[in-house]
């Protein structure tokens, strides 16, 4: 709920300075929706609000509504793209990359399945040709629903090439459901075991709390079917 109260308090602050001093800061109360929504979603809407669909692009009503917001965020991604010193992906086990949001030129050649876990930023052009795409929107620093990344990692286990996991940077979505992977595939046993293993490769894998609350619920999970404990 941090976010949520957030983003209220930031667009309660944008409504009453658009109030306060008129004329042309009316146009104020549009970035003030965009607060409110994103409030809305982190309280619990979720990621749906975005209108991204599973193709990886947005209906054009919620870009219309989103514009300032989205601009915001394509515009960090850029300058993030330009000035970070980190690589934009990195293979954190065979065939298993994490990354940011990437251009089609950024994919490694050998990649069959691209995961999309971003909900603000569309798919890039070209991302999506010739290989396999999932689209799981998710919001930043939270974790997918469980369901949903069920249906994934089977997606996952049937891909037969290498597999592209992103985020917008390749930090903590991403890397959750690498995790996961990491787990499925006997590498790690724990969220700590699986971030430990990714930061040799890509140093800036962390997990948020609800990251890494999924993570150990599915890490106790795991360890009880193998212990056959129901």
């Amino acid at each position: 709920m941090k976010y949520a109260i957030v983003f209220t308090l930031f667009g309660c602050y944008l409504l009453l300075l658009a109030v306060y001093l008129g004329d042309w800061a009316w146009l104020l109360l549009w970035p003030t929706a965009n607060a409110l929504l994103l409030a809305a979603a982190y309280a619990g809407l979720g990621p749906a609000l975005f209108g991204k669909r599973h193709d990886g692009r947005r209906a054009w009503w919620a870009t219309v509504v989103f514009l300032p917001y989205l601009t915001l965020t394509l515009t960090v991604w850029h300058l993030m793209r330009r000035f970070s010193k980190a690589d934009v992906r990195n293979e954190v086990a065979p065939g298993l990359w994490v990354g940011r949001r990437p251009l089609s030129r950024d994919l490694p050649p050998n990649v069959g399945l691209v995961v999309d876990l971003t909900a603000e930023l569309p798919v890039a052009r070209g991302v999506a040709l010739g290989r396999e795409y999932v689209c799981l929107p998710t919001l930043d620093d939270t974790a997918p629903a469980e369901l949903a990344l069920n249906e994934l990692m089977a997606r996952i286990a049937a891909c037969p090439g290498a597999i592209y996991i992103h985020c917008a940077a390749g930090h903590g979505r991403s890397a959750t459901v690498a995790a996961v992977v990491l787990f499925a595939r006997g590498l790690a046993n724990s969220a700590q075991e699986a971030a430990s293993l990714m930061r040799r490769s890509r140093p800036g894998v962390r997990f948020r709390p609800a990251q890494r609350r999924l993570l150990e619920r599915l890490s106790a999970a795991r360890d009880r079917s193998e212990r056959g404990v129901p």
